[in-house]
């Protein structure tokens, strides 16, 4: 288990038209009963801060930052996936917030490069295709549907398998361990 928080989920593929977006909807669709929240990273970091403080000022449970075509390196996304809590003012407001973060990350991206300190923050999911995603031929061609038709039973087989995990002496991974992960 992860203490602290989550590290980012980032989706990545060597091209585009791979499904990265419809997979990163279904794995968080799976766990929160309903489509997450995704918007672009934008490339000015006074509009990421502004972006952030909209996610925890909302109370987002998980936020998608989709299709990023540009180096991540953002001060304030790398504090958002470390920090405890966030603070910031709010625009047009005498005052700000401050709340805890309890977001999950994840982001989509072709052959994403990432700042030295968002690598160790990360989790990598990279998509291997022989041929472009088609939505049409896919095995659940109505992913998405399916996903929300089935959220009670994806939601009590994750739960299996960590209940499993745990019973079994929460096993190590024989992976790479990450920076900032450790126990």
């Amino acid at each position: 288990m992860i203490e602290g928080p989550p590290p980012v989920h980032v989706v990545e593929a060597p091209q585009t038209r791979m499904g990265k977006s419809l997979l990163a909807s279904i794995l968080l669709m799976a766990s929160m009963g309903r489509d997450p929240a995704m918007s672009p990273l934008d490339s000015d970091e006074k509009e990421v801060r502004r972006a952030l403080t909209t996610v925890f000022a909302e109370g987002r449970q998980a936020q998608v930052f989709d299709n990023v075509k540009k180096r991540i390196d953002s001060q304030s996304f790398e504090l958002a996936t470390t920090g405890s809590r966030w603070s910031d003012r709010i625009l047009g407001v005498t005052g700000g917030i401050d709340v805890p973060i309890r977001t999950i990350w994840a982001l989509t991206s072709n052959n994403p490069q990432l700042s030295t300190d968002l690598v160790g923050r990360s989790i990598r999911i990279r998509i291997h295709r022989r041929t472009p995603f088609d939505p049409q031929t896919a095995r659940h061609a109505k992913s998405k549907a399916f996903t929300l038709a089935n959220h009670a039973r994806l939601t009590s087989a994750g739960l299996k398998i960590v209940q499993h995990w745990i019973r079994a002496g929460r096993t190590e991974s024989r992976s790479v361990r990450f920076a900032g992960y450790e126990d």
